[in-house]
């Protein structure tokens, strides 16, 4: 890869190395074309949008931190409610439970161009946590090496989830669904 091809971003507090298939440049498309009239980005995180190789095809995939208060219609069908904890499918309407929640709306370029909503039911909510850190990702050599150490079956690069412990969890693509991993803490 030619050193033209190269930039470097800092996301959070870690500085990862991108090539031209990796952005922190955010979303600007409509949101609403894919998930529906009440699906909105949530401004309040500074970080709130990043694409990233999530599949492994080589193509941009988006992730965008979204408002899930107020939700009250269907999405539509293609659109899958992922439980974060369990990879579980859920029904739309248990997005919008915890009222002022955060999601994550999923935009996948490849895979039928699948769309995911990944949201975390329970109080207090891990999404809660990227009001003060943003989204991050591990991207190439970073993702493998997180892989391999945690024998995971991602096919691309890793979406970080931040903790108030300061322990980094991710959520990555096994080629079936997004699968939520949350290392062991060893003091």
């Amino acid at each position: 890869m030619s050193p033209l091809n190269r930039w470097m971003v800092v996301v959070g507090f870690a500085l990862i190395n991108c090539s031209t298939a990796c952005s922190s440049a955010g979303y600007k498309g409509d949101l609403s074309e894919h998930f529906g009239g009440e699906i909105v980005a949530e401004t309040a995180i500074a970080q709130g949008s990043m694409a990233a190789d999530f599949d492994g095809d080589l193509r941009l995939d988006w992730v965008v931190a979204v408002k899930t208060d107020g939700l009250q219609s269907e999405l539509p069908g293609s659109v899958r409610v992922i439980d974060i904890h369990d990879g579980n499918v859920l029904e739309a309407v248990n997005a919008s439970k915890r009222k002022g929640g955060v999601a994550l709306a999923v935009m996948l370029s490849s895979e039928g161009g699948s769309r995911f909503l990944i949201v975390d039911p329970k109080q207090p909510s891990l999404m809660d946590e990227l009001y003060s850190s943003g989204l991050g990702f591990l991207k190439g050599s970073e993702a493998v090496k997180v892989t391999e150490e945690f024998s995971l079956n991602a096919k691309g690069d890793l979406i970080i989830i931040p903790t108030g412990a300061g322990i980094d969890t991710y959520l990555y693509w096994d080629g079936q669904g997004f699968r939520y991993f949350e290392p062991d803490f060893i003091p």
